[in-house]
């Protein structure tokens, strides 16, 4: 996976530079699984909510929260306001 953030790091009270990052192990993990889970149609078309998510693999939901922005910003998934997150459809 070759994605990676933009971070604000400040490097002074007077000046701030932008870095990329990469997901930490965790939220690799959890994206993994997650991936995982939806290609073997354990998950989907509806996703559970993070809270679900994150005690069925023993992490916190920040941590879900975190790995589905991963999974959404590959495309996999969408999410809509007040209904939840689900599955694209792959073609």
């Amino acid at each position: 996976m070759s994605l990676t953030y933009v971070a604000l790091h400040c490097v002074d009270l007077l000046g701030c530079r932008w870095t990329r990052t990469r997901p930490s192990g965790r939220i690799s993990k959890v994206a993994a699984q997650s991936r995982e889970q939806i290609a073997s149609g354990a998950i989907g078309p509806r996703l559970p909510s993070a809270m679900v998510l994150a005690d069925q693999m023993g992490v916190a939901p920040n941590t879900v929260q975190r790995a589905l922005r991963v999974l959404r910003d590959e495309g996999l998934i969408h999410s809509v306001p007040g209904r939840g997150t689900f599955v694209n459809k792959q073609d």
